[in-house]
């Protein structure tokens, strides 16, 4: 039975005996070519052996097989070709994945880290401007603006979005001032304003 060779290809994904699992998939490939769950787990055999042209290949037929609820793939994607420096081939795979579901957040950070990786700071920002734009509160996205900046050696200008994201948590209700994420969230705020004291800010 075809299914067989699917679930003998899992488990030695599982098992990590990456080769076994490549012959499993591929021959029940060739039976089920269409099978969204053996290409997808074959692109991450073939990212596991180091088959870079291999896995990118089998991530984007995943795409295309998958279901809408996909975004992650877009995510192995970019990652895999992250690690290998295709940063363009990475950014434009993020993208597409950005266009696909109407700006993900997960899809749109991933783009900004990216950006901030290849040590295009402005390129990261705007990203981020945008994002912000479409979102109610702005917290985290001035620490995340202060840490692009402090990264880029903005030290004046990443202080001011420290300083404004502090000021934005204070304008929140004590309920939600006292939730464990943000108070996290000032203390990396403190942290990084100690980093960057205000001399020669002025």
């Amino acid at each position: 039975m075809a299914v067989v060779d699917l679930g003998r290809g899992k488990l030695w994904l599982d098992a990590k005996r990456f080769s076994s699992a490549k012959s499993a998939l591929e021959r029940f490939l060739t039976k089920e070519p269409n099978s969204f769950e053996a290409v997808l787990t074959l692109a991450r055999v073939s990212s596991k052996l180091n088959q870079t042209e291999n896995a990118v290949k089998y991530f984007t037929q995943a795409i295309a097989l998958s279901p809408k609820d996909s975004a992650e793939i877009y995510l192995e994607r970019s990652l895999l070709l992250g690690e290998r420096g295709r940063f363009d081939e990475a950014l434009r795979g993020l993208d597409e994945g950005i266009e696909r579901f109407g700006g993900l957040v997960v899809l749109q950070n991933a783009a900004i880290d990216l950006e901030v990786k290849r040590k295009r700071y402005d390129a990261a920002l705007t990203r981020l401007e945008k994002l912000a734009a479409t979102m109610p509160r702005k917290e985290s996205f001035l620490l995340k603006r202060g840490e692009i900046l402090l990264t880029a050696g903005k030290k004046c200008e990443a202080r001011k979005a420290f300083i404004e994201s502090l000021n934005a948590i204070e304008t929140l209700s004590d309920f939600r001032k006292n939730v464990r994420a943000l108070q996290t969230m000032k203390t990396h705020l403190q942290k990084f304003l100690k980093q960057t004291p205000s001399k020669n800010c002025e």
